[in-house]
């Protein structure tokens, strides 16, 4: 929960791979940038950084970007966004990635994407979403599990879940997602 210390290394991190030449200073900076203002509901701050991510780095930004915009007020653009059709690979980064995807499918009512999310999201239930990645970690994939549940109508899978995200919360000593 302590989100200005984190952004001080992310900056110390990214300032360092660019003095060392390193082709993913900015893809790094990006990242870090978003998963911190994500986990703060604050992706919005993020949009001009989000709109210069798509451009290079592509489609695998959508899906940050429609929630960008949306936490923005501009959720009639967010509507535009292809939402759903890049396909991640199974890789470290996924779970932050399908996190959210999953954010913006339920801030878009988008029930007809939420089960291929849940289905996705599922194995990794018990974890922070990043987790794999050791550098770029969000909340826990069960909350975003429970409010999938929750906008699919199944309220006791969403309790479940809620109740796991409270407890994957408590584990890692996080105040900030417990709340």
């Amino acid at each position: 929960g302590d989100f200005a210390e984190a952004q001080r290394h992310y900056g110390e991190a990214a300032a360092e791979m660019r003095r060392q030449g390193s082709l993913h200073a900015d893809s790094v900076d990006y990242f870090s940038g978003a998963t911190l203002l994500l986990s703060q509901g604050r992706l919005g701050e993020h949009l001009t950084a989000t709109r210069q991510a798509r451009e290079m780095l592509g489609p695998m930004i959508d899906d940050l970007l429609a929630l960008a915009l949306i936490e923005s007020g501009r959720a009639d653009e967010a509507r535009t966004i292809p939402l759903g059709e890049h396909s991640y690979r199974p890789d470290y980064v996924r779970s932050v990635l399908l996190t959210a995807r999953a954010m913006a499918v339920v801030a878009l009512d988008r029930r007809d994407l939420a089960q291929q999310l849940i289905d996705d999201l599922l194995p990794v239930r018990d974890q922070l979403a990043g987790f794999c990645t050791t550098n770029f970690v969000a909340r826990p994939v069960a909350l975003t599990l429970g409010e999938l549940f929750r906008l699919l109508g199944h309220t006791e899978e969403a309790t479940r879940h809620f109740t796991l995200a409270a407890t994957v919360a408590r584990r890692w000593g996080s105040p900030h997602w417990l709340a």
